[in-house]
């Protein structure tokens, strides 16, 4: 079974109302180790962020990210091309599977469409520069393919806060 947690305003820490959801919103979800959220690599990673601006950056995206994703619409229509757009595609199981990304500052949230209205969010990258390196595109893709692996498999658990 993956676990997944759905981002919130709530998961953030924002202490602002949730966004209003519109029709068939989207659910920015990201994996946990166990059964609950208390261990979330995802939210680990943007808190060990080394330098404030980052944390600040990454903080930004991911609330403009849930405001977007409640609406329903596609991510491309709130964003400038050059802050939303597929960043890397690869083949698997037949079918050619394309990671987008949001950039936000030096930071760079990958995420996948899944199922379900998912946006699967796999890692927090800091770049200086917009290409990503060999190592990443494998990383990226090893962590598109368990989801995907879980998807078909019908093992996915989001706990929504």
């Amino acid at each position: 079974m993956t676990v997944l947690l759905e981002l919130s305003y709530e998961v953030l820490g924002i202490p602002e109302a949730e966004p209003r959801p519109g029709q068939n919103p989207w659910h920015p979800v990201t994996p946990v180790s166990g059964p609950d959220a208390e261990e979330c690599p995802f939210l680990e990673q943007v808190g060990q962020l080394k330098d404030r601006r980052d944390q600040k950056a990454a903080m930004q995206a991911l609330k403009k990210l849930i405001e977007v994703a409640a609406t329903g619409l596609p991510m491309t229509r709130f964003y400038h091309e050059k802050q939303c757009h597929e960043i890397h595609s690869f083949q698997y199981d037949g079918k050619t599977r394309r990671i987008w990304r949001i950039r936000q500052g030096s930071i760079r949230l990958p995420f996948y469409y899944g199922a379900g209205r998912l946006l699967f969010l796999p890692t927090v990258l800091v770049k200086r520069r917009d290409k990503l390196t060999r190592g990443e595109e494998l990383e990226l893709e090893t962590h598109i393919k368990e989801f995907i692996q879980a998807e078909d498999a019908n093992s996915l658990t989001v706990i929504r806060s």
